[in-house]
């Protein structure tokens, strides 16, 4: 760890304007989201290779955008989406025989090569999810992979997402006071300019672990201070738990796995004072305001007639009930990998033009109980190994900060199942991985 660059945190007016730009062209309607993507593709499939990274951060806008500015239901830009996917893997694997690939790649083809054996064997929609699983593993691959080939070293990516992050914290500022964009999926949680309350927060989760590690690593700037307060603000007032829970469970996780470390910034919080008086601030808060953590909790402020299990039952209740049916039903293989607990919830959405399945939305609570549901005590063993592969080499690669982000965006599926959803916020999620496995140093060039 002793010899890792520190990243330093930089605004970049340009980057910051070139989203906006690129927000603006994306909010003009499905004609120029479909030019823009198609010439994504030409960029991305001929161009140079860090075009890869923006055109997928491009492609994962267009998908986060609120319906509040623009509603887009083309199942064409869908496809549109999963062939630029398509064309990094190819160029990423053309491209990665010229450099080591990371250790994790064959945790990842050992994964895949499980789960097709157990979809032929036990799912009940072998094609689904053997189609699933194949687009897990391109996507995967190549995510993971094309920050090692581009010669851009791992703190110009992170200084792209931070701007990415500012970026995105400050066009939904506004609409904290114009309900109709701010609060247009149910009125309560604030989802900015995104597409709902849980989207913003999955977005901010990870930024914030960034912006909290530059703080106990005394690298704060004025600058960084007020994003990290505003976007602890948004985060707040998106009313949605899998903040807390990812930001919560991370740090704990690191706890125990940087403790080898001569110097480990989270132990090290906990040994000071300024550890205690924090805890000591958030408990007196929640101890004193217990309304406000019950409204937060239940996302309401109908909270005198509403229990725990009714919360419970109302939020997942139904859902956790059938999982751990089917988890009793199909211990050792699951019912198949990504497909919806109940086989009558099964929907599949098509290209219009070659009649392919494009996605299969499946939405999900819980991740990790997700996982035993679909792939059993098999599949779930090969996913843990690609896991810890994910975070071990993370912490052997980049700084503090950088790992807490990481670790933190695998975290949030302990509330919300996105990790598998390359066509939804898995891209994002995969997208912060790959950043926290990027090489702390450029890479050599090579003929």
């Amino acid at each position: 760890m002793e010899n890792i660059t520190p990243i330093q945190l930089v605004p970049s007016i340009r980057k910051i304007i070139l989203f906006c730009l690129v927000a603006i062209l994306l909010m003009s309607g499905a004609t120029t989201q479909r030019i823009m993507l198609n010439i994504l593709l030409v960029a991305t499939l001929f161009g140079p290779l860090w075009l890869s990274p923006v055109s997928l951060t491009i492609s994962l806008m267009q998908f986060m955008l609120s319906p509040g500015l623009v509603l887009v239901q083309d199942p064409i830009i869908s496809g549109i989406r999963i062939f630029l996917l398509i064309i990094v893997f190819i160029r990423t694997l053309i491209y990665a025989s010229r450099y080591k690939y990371i250790n994790v790649n064959g945790k990842i083809l050992a994964f895949c090569v499980v789960i097709i054996f157990l979809s032929i064997l036990s799912s009940y929609n072998s094609y689904i999810s053997i189609f699933k699983i194949i687009q897990f593993f391109c996507a995967s691959f190549a995510v993971l992979n094309i920050f090692l080939i581009i010669r851009q070293k791992q703190a110009y990516w992170i200084n792209w997402y931070y701007n990415f992050i500012i970026f995105l914290s400050l066009a939904s500022l506004p609409t904290l006071f114009i309900p109709e964009i701010g609060y247009y999926r149910n009125n309560i949680g604030f989802q900015g300019i995104t597409n709902q309350p849980q989207a913003l927060a999955l977005f901010l989760s990870p930024a914030i672990a960034l912006l909290l590690g530059q703080i106990l690593q005394k690298k704060i700037s004025l600058s960084q201070l007020f994003f990290t307060l505003l976007v602890l603000v948004e985060l707040f007032y998106t009313k949605g738990r899998i903040g807390i829970i990812s930001l919560s469970s991370s740090f704990i996780i690191l706890l125990f796995i940087s403790h080898r470390h001569s110097k480990n910034i989270f132990v090290d919080l906990i040994k000071k004072p300024v550890g205690y008086i924090l805890l000591t601030i958030a408990l007196f808060i929640a101890a004193y305001n217990q309304e406000s953590v019950q409204q937060y909790i239940f996302k309401s402020s109908e909270t005198s007639n509403t229990s725990i299990n009714q919360a419970f039952f109302h939020s997942r209740g139904a859902l956790l009930i059938k999982q751990k049916q089917n988890i009793d039903e199909h211990t050792l293989s699951g019912i198949g990998f990504g497909l919806p607990s109940w086989p009558e919830d099964l929907q599949i959405n098509y290209d219009p033009v070659f009649n392919l399945p494009l996605s299969v939305p499946v939405e999900k609570g819980v991740f990790f109980v997700s996982i035993f549901e679909e792939i059993g005590i098999i599949g779930s063993f090969f996913f843990l190994l690609l896991l810890v592969a994910l975070i071990k080499f993370c912490t052997s690669q980049s700084t503090p900060d950088v790992t807490w982000m990481v670790v933190t965006a695998i975290a949030t599926n302990i509330g919300e199942a996105t990790l598998f959803s390359f066509g939804g916020m898995g891209l994002y999620i995969w997208l912060v991985i790959g950043l926290g496995l990027a090489p702390n140093a450029p890479n050599p060039t090579t003929q």
